[in-house]
């Protein structure tokens, strides 16, 4: 017997306080309102950015992922101009340096990324 499956699994959850966030498998997600005070919820840049994040967890056996965020979010931190000369603050800037993260949000808008996507595109990013 064959199951297809479709993954990642988008689970809506209320509390989360983050837009959303993939753990593996699973994206959780929440509505949002956006600048003109209108509820937004899965969006098709939303679904791509948090499936490029799956597919990475998978290309770093999942035990990996969070250590390659860690060390990029660290050494951005630290020593990144961009990070520290962000608009929105260090913080932000640093999550923007992620190497993980550039891939998501440079992708996000392309619908065929998903099909095109070379595994490791990640590697290709920098974090200063």
């Amino acid at each position: 017997m064959v199951y297809a499956v479709k993954l990642p699994i988008f689970v809506r959850v209320p509390w989360l306080h983050v837009r959303a966030i993939t753990l593996v498998f699973i994206v959780l997600w929440k509505y949002v309102y956006d600048a003109a005070g209108d509820q937004v919820g899965l969006t098709e840049d939303l679904v791509i950015h948090e499936s490029v994040h799956f597919w990475q967890w998978l290309e770093l056996l999942i035990v990996g992922f969070l250590p390659v965020y860690g060390w990029d979010f660290s050494r951005a931190y630290l020593w990144s101009e961009k990070a520290k000369t962000h608009p929105q603050g260090r913080f932000w800037g640093s999550y923007s340096r992620i190497r993980l993260e550039q891939e998501a949000f440079a992708n996000e808008g392309d619908p065929l990324y998903l099909e095109n996507r070379k595994p490791f595109a990640w590697v290709e990013y920098e974090v200063y």
